[in-house]
């Protein structure tokens, strides 16, 4: 058992309690009470308490010291608001409030959150959920501190808190309500706006909203013309006096902001007041010669006073200029033979137009007389006949007959001829040439007989003065003939569409007649020749024929002629050809497909062949480029190019995303063409993500004296993420940890760095001991950077003993190429390189040096070094060698040399960039020069007003820009002059004849000089475009086209008369009344009205057109009533049809306001008001029907009151008359009469129940949920204690006949039993949805006997 505690040893060891060796019990332990607050409390606690009674004595073991050590700390030490306030970044200070618990010294398990609060704090900030701040509306950045104190301990710590300033700016409104003021030729104010109506502020918005009032800004402009009169700023105009509109634009300048606007003064032409016109003959019309013809036109002088607007005597007098028109000309047609004198044909009107006024004058047309003027003769005209003109071999006569004709003719004043008696002669004959055998004597020729195997002729001439004409006979020779044969077998050959060679056989050969006999054996061959050959054949060898391919999906055919010598027969052989067949064969296939791709993107390519064959006769005849369509594509390719190859095919280019996942990803994509479909793919690269650790010595340490002290040195520990080789410039720092020191240093710090510089991450400080040794001492502080494990060395030196050193440098293999890109970018070179220490010779120590490098001289401009890390344990340092872009079309090279110390490496590093890649592209343009001044760049479309003349005119100057890229980036354009495309080209202009372009050049540019010459008197603009002759231009080889320019031509300046009333007699309101019916059954509950909706288009107060305006219906508020739009009637106005939908069911009249509002007219309103008056259809009619085959008797009572009893006999009927008028209920009670026990069915209605005045049926329901819309709802009653000898069926009646419009009963008795009399059976009882108006009724069914 331990030592049991006393007062005086619990004092000692807890310092409760007090000085007496009496041992104090549990119960007394724990009464006393703890000392001291927060840190500085006290108290005592038992271990194994419960296992002592309150009375008991204590161990001293058990007996402990209780004290608490307090935490108060703020793990984010500033807090930042935006200017709007709010919550801060980070969103608060994470205060760590806790206390430890610690027995007898010694810390417990757990700590214990202490609470807090916020003692302190600046105005502007709040405690809401977190800390917040209010809006900061000043323009400085506000700072303060806040105070958080901690419960039991009052510890208390501050933290920073900033806040933005505002932002501000100033936001500037210049405007002008109207952007100008058109005055009319008269000049004074306009009828459209006198003022401008300016605004002119400032506003000042602070974090984005308003802050403090609209400011009033002045503003400057520019001069007037002096035709225009500003009168406190009430504008007017002197009147124009010219025939050209003119305007004066004026720029008006906001200060403070320099914003501007111009606003357009437009005054109209002047106008020119004609006079009447006054011709004056000066000659008369030439007559019309015989001949025919049409008349001239005589000649003339004329005048035309003017005058200014509406005057005629102040202008001057006009007498050139008119239109011209004539009357049709007088035609005189040729007399021909016919004799006549001299006649009036007519008269000749000339009519001149000119500025609306125009005047005639008429002057007599006559025609020439005709008659012969002289006879002439004509050639003569000789014949000869021979008969007979061929004689035989044995000779004879031939009887020769000549004669000479010369026609002769009257020729007319007219031109025309005609025939007068004609002359005869007698020829001379003779034979002109002496042929033996033949003799003339007169007109008789002798034939001698012809000896000779040939036939002989002579030519006789008949002659009339030097005309001639002759005439052949023949004498026969003696008869030898020869019979030719040629024939073909077969004629008619048939080949496929391939043309394939087939054959034929010929048979040639004569024989010889004498006198018309066979002469025996003088049969021989005769040769022949192919003689022609038609389309179509193709080689023809002898006998062997072929035909060409067919080519086409038609038969067709050919003939192959041969001839046969001597006889010139002539065999034709008919080439039948079948049809070809033609067809395509889809082609899609790839060429090259692409390779993997990088994971930075970029454009790889592909190429593939599509398109088509012309399969002819099954074989593949020409080949089709076609371009493939792209059908679908991976998202990630951004851009896909289908271009046309050198040769067959298409480059297929895609343009591809960075990767920046991990993982290496598949694009791929769809192409298609006709019945083909191609899948093409690559495989990009996954990104790769690293990260560069930047660890290297800013400032190393400085000497240290030989008495010790604690020098700081300066390093740079950073990282940066690298995606895809790319280095984003952000960066974090990084922690380092002592990986060794020297023995005579104490203890290093590491923190973040006060001193300012790129390279100032941490400053790093180290005690240094003191120095006894009679030497200096140099040590190396190395530092390892978490993540990367680089590390990197501090050089500690201390004065000491002497000491020698020698340097090394050397690359580390593998040495990097020295190639570069034309892209700026780096290469890393790693050298190895330290300082060896040598005492006495002896080699003692090695410490990595930082290499120095010289870059050559030449190449600063382009190229760098700089140290980015290394690993000194390794001596390692590594440089990037970085270059900048090459934008040159030259390939360039350097070197550097680096070295430590008196050490350099044996060679420097070279390296070479190469040439950068350059394209060019052109853009051509169109710039609008308006000849009121303004300038528009860029742009294809233009406007111009509606009236004629230069001063409404605009030169569009085409502009051609060289865009230059480099490596892939576009730079800033220079401008090409475009002159020589004026050079045989022009403009053209579509739709013409309304508009004048011309296509010019001035030194640098082609231009086009734009101007209306028809004025636009329509209500639209007009819309031309302007397009040139050639609009292809070739530019160093590449082809532009020029664009296409659209011009509107605004309409001449009109005015709108909006025209908007109700269609009604002599009602010129806005306003219009409507009573309906209250009953909708009734046609009053529907009205119609007409409006009369249109605006009036007019010139001078003159219409020119008339635009009917649909009205908008405003539609009623209330559903009870409807507006039915139902078009434009045949007078162009509006018909609008105004029903109720539902019955007035009120007291009163209930009513309501239709508007309807005109568009474009400030929405000006007609108001259609309309009352329905409250419905009156009387009150409940009825009867009810017996329809046999029992007499019933109807028993009536109306509210209690008995009316009467009626018999109705089978097929009659009683009507219910005022029965029901101011009722409440209504009884009918019916009885079915009979004396026997047999068993009926009795069928009775209770129909026509309709209201007295509208005649309308009710409606009557037996749903029993009660859904439908109904007036009724009925029920049927069994009587109790009824047996089940009747049955009452109910059904309704249809509203087809007389008796309608209710409920039938069928009351069948089904057997023999007899039932006392006035048995009720059941009830029937009707309720009415509104017993306001309807009476209840109930018609109680009863059997009973009667005599």
């Amino acid at each position: 058992m331990g030592e049991i505690a006393t007062w005086s040893a619990v004092k000692t060891k807890v310092g409760l309690g007090k000085d007496s060796n009496e041992c104090p019990t549990k119960a007394e332990l724990l009464a006393l009470s703890p000392t001291g607050t927060g840190e500085n409390y006290v108290g005592l606690e038992i271990s194994n308490a419960s296992s002592y009674g309150n009375n008991e004595t204590v161990q001293l073991s058990d007996i402990h010291k209780v004290t608490y050590k307090y935490t108060l700390a703020l793990t984010n030490k500033t807090l930042n608001f935006t200017a709007l306030g709010g919550a801060p970044t980070p969103a608060g200070f994470d205060l760590v409030t806790q206390k430890q618990k610690y027995l007898d010294g010694v810390a417990q398990s757990g700590v214990i959150p202490v609470s807090y609060n916020l003692s302190a704090h600046p105005d502007w900030i709040y405690s809401e959920n977190g800390l917040k701040a209010t809006e900061n509306l000043n323009t400085q950045e506000r700072y303060g501190s806040v105070t958080f104190t901690q419960a039991e301990s009052g510890k208390s710590i501050d933290g920073a808190v900033s806040q933005a300033a505002a932002s501000q700016r100033f936001e500037y409104t210049f405007s002008s309500k109207y952007p100008g003021i058109n005055f009319n030729a008269l000049g004074g104010i306009s009828s459209a706006n006198r003022i401008l109506d300016m605004t002119s502020t400032r506003q000042e918005y602070r974090n984005n909203h308003t802050y403090g009032n609209l400011v009033q800004i002045s503003f400057t402009n520019t001069g007037l013309p002096s035709w225009l009169i500003n009168t406190n700023e009430s504008w007017s105009a002197q009147e124009n006096k010219s025939l050209s509109s003119r305007s004066h634009s004026m720029t008006y300048t906001q200060n403070e902001s320099g914003k501007k606007f111009t606003v357009t003064f437009n005054q109209a032409a002047g106008t020119q007041t004609y006079g009447d016109i006054t011709i004056n003959p000066t000659s008369g019309i030439a007559d019309i010669p015989a001949a025919g013809g049409t008349s001239g036109v005589f000649t003339y002088s004329y005048s035309q006073l003017w005058g200014w607007n509406g005057k005629t005597n102040d202008g001057g007098t006009i007498t050139s200029g008119a239109t011209v028109n004539w009357s049709n000309a007088i035609s005189g047609s040729n007399l021909g033979t016919t004799p006549k004198a001299r006649t009036r044909l007519g008269s000749r009107t000339l009519t001149l137009s000119q500025n609306g006024k125009s005047a005639s004058k008429s002057v007599d047309v006559y025609q020439a007389a005709n008659q012969i003027v002289n006879v002439t003769q004509g050639a003569w005209v000789v014949s000869i006949f021979a008969n007979p003109t061929t004689l035989t071999e044995q000779g004879g006569t031939s009887e020769i007959n000549a004669e000479a004709r010369a026609p002769r003719a009257n020729h007319w004043s007219s031109g025309a001829t005609s025939s007068a008696p004609a002359e005869f002669g007698t020829p001379t004959l003779s034979i002109p040439t002496a042929v033996t055998g033949f003799s003339l004597f007169g007109n008789i020729l002798t034939v001698a007989e012809n000896p000779t195997p040939n036939p002989r002729s002579v030519v006789v001439r008949a002659t009339m003065d030097t005309v001639y004409k002759e005439v052949t006979v023949t004498q026969r020779a003696y008869l030898v003939e020869w019979e030719y044969t040629f024939t073909a077998s077969p004629t008619t050959l048939s080949f496929d569409a391939l043309g394939t060679a087939k054959s034929i056989t010929i048979t040639s050969y004569r024989e010889k007649y004498i006198n018309g006999s066979l002469v025996e054996g003088s049969r021989e061959n005769v040769s022949y020749i192919h003689a022609t050959s038609t389309e179509h054949i193709g080689t023809v060898l002898g006998t062997s024929i072929s035909m060409q391919e067919n080519q086409t999906t038609s038969t067709r055919s050919g003939q192959v002629s041969y001839e046969q010598n001597g006889s010139n027969k002539v065999i034709r052989i008919t080439c039948n050809q079948a049809a070809g067949t033609i067809s395509t064969r889809d082609v899609l296939e790839v060429v090259d497909n692409f390779g993997d791709s990088p994971a930075v993107g970029g454009s790889i390519f592909g190429l593939v062949k599509s398109g088509y064959y012309d399969v002819i006769n099954g074989k593949d005849s020409t080949w089709h480029n076609v371009t493939p369509t792209l059908k679908s594509k991976s998202s990630y390719i951004t851009n896909v190019e289908i271009t046309k190859a050198s040769g067959d095919g298409y480059n297929i280019g895609i343009t591809l995303s960075e990767n920046t996942s991990e993982s290496s990803r598949r694009a791929s994509l769809t192409l298609t063409y006709g019945s083909k479909e191609l899948d093409m793919a690559t495989t990009q690269a996954g990104a790769s993500v690293s990260y560069n650790y930047y660890f290297g010595v800013t400032t190393d340490f400085p000497s240290v004296a030989a008495a010790g002290a604690t020098p700081k040195a300066v390093i740079k520990s950073r990282r940066h993420k690298v995606v895809n080789g790319v280095e984003e410039s952000s960066y974090s720092l990084v922690e380092t940890s002592v990986i060794s020191k020297p023995n005579w240093t104490g203890t290093l710090s590491a923190k973040v760095s006060s001193t300012s510089g790129s390279g100032a991450d941490y400053d790093v400080t180290i005690p240094v001991y003191e120095n006894t040794e009679a030497s200096i001492r140099r040590g190396t502080v190395v530092l390892q950077q978490g993540g990367s494990g680089k590390q990197l060395t501090l050089n500690l030196n201390q004065l000491a003993a002497s000491i020698t050193t020698r340097d090394y440098i050397n690359y580390v293999e593998p040495i990097p190429d020295g190639m570069f890109s034309a892209l700026a970018q780096s290469i890393t070179v790693t050298l190895q390189s330290y300082r060896e220490t040598l005492i006495n010779g002896t080699v003692t120590n090695k410490v990595a040096v930082q290499p120095d490098f010289d870059l050559d001289a030449t190449v600063t401009d382009w190229a760098s070094v700089s140290l980015i890390g290394g690993n000194p344990l390794n001596y390692e340092y590594d440089f990037e060698v970085s270059v900048k872009e090459n934008t040159t079309n030259q390939t360039r090279s350097g070197s550097v040399m680096f070295y430590n110390g008196a050490a350099e490496v044996e060679n420097g590093w070279a390296f070479t960039q190469d040439a950068a890649t350059i394209s060019t592209r052109y853009e051509i343009s169109w710039t609008a020069n308006y000849s009121n001044g303004t300038v528009e760049e860029n742009v294809t479309e233009v406007e111009l007003e509606g009236i004629t003349g230069m001063e409404n005119s605009v030169r569009m100057d085409l502009h051609i820009l060289e865009y230059t890229s480099i490596n892939g980036v576009e730079g800033t354009p220079t401008s090409w002059g475009s002159r020589t495309i004026a050079k045989n080209n022009s403009a053209i202009v579509s739709p013409s004849g309304q508009v004048s372009a011309t296509l010019q050049s001035d030194s640098e540019n082609a231009f086009i000089g734009i101007s209306n010459s028809v004025q636009n008197l329509s209500e639209y603009p007009r819309t031309h475009t302007i397009t040139l002759y050639n609009p292809k231009v070739v530019i160093n080889g590449k082809e532009v086209t020029v664009p296409t320019i659209t011009l509107l031509v605004n309409p001449v300046p009109y005015r709108r008369i909006f025209i908007f009333s109700w269609k009604e007699a002599g009602n010129t309101n806005t306003n219009t009344n409507i009573i309906l019916n209250g009953d909708i059954m009734n046609s009053d509950s529907v009205a119609s009205r007409d409006i009369i909706s249109y605006a009036s288009l007019q010139r001078n107060n003159v219409e020119f057109a008339k635009k009917y305006i649909k009205p908008t219906l405003i539609p009623p508020s209330e559903d009870w009533l409807q507006v039915i739009d139902n078009g434009q009637n045949s007078d162009n106005s509006y018909n609008y049809a105004i029903r109720a939908l539902t019955d007035n069911e009120g007291e009163s009249a209930r009513s309501q306001s239709v508007r309807f509002e005109q568009p474009g007219n400030d929405n000006q309103a007609l108001y259609a008001y309309v009352s329905q008056d409250p419905r009156d259809e009387g009150y409940l009619g009825g009867r009810v029907n017996n329809n046999g085959p029992r007499t019933i008797r109807l028993n009536t009572i109306k509210d209690e009151n008995w009316v009467g009893n009626i018999d109705i006999r089978s097929g009659n009927y009683y009507g219910f008359g005022t029965l029901a008028q101011d009722a409440t209920t209504i009884e009918t009670n019916i009885s079915v009469g009979g004396t026997d026990s047999s068993t009926y069915t009795q069928q009775v209605e209770l129909s026509n129940l309709k209201f007295s005045e509208s005649g309308r049926p009710v409606t009557i329901s037996n749903d029993p949920n009660q859904t439908t819309d109904y007036e009724y709802q009925w029920e049927l009653y069994p009587s109790t204690g009824i047996p089940a000898g009747f049955t009452v069926n109910i059904s309704m009646l249809s509203s087809d006949g007389d008796n309608d419009d209710g409920i039938r009963l069928d009351i069948i008795k089904k057997n023999t039993t007899v039932f006392p009399i006035g048995t009720i059976i059941g009830t029937l009882t009707l309720t009415p949805k509104d017993p306001t108006k309807l009476p209840i009724i109930t018609c109680g069914v009863s059997h009973r006997y009667f005599t």
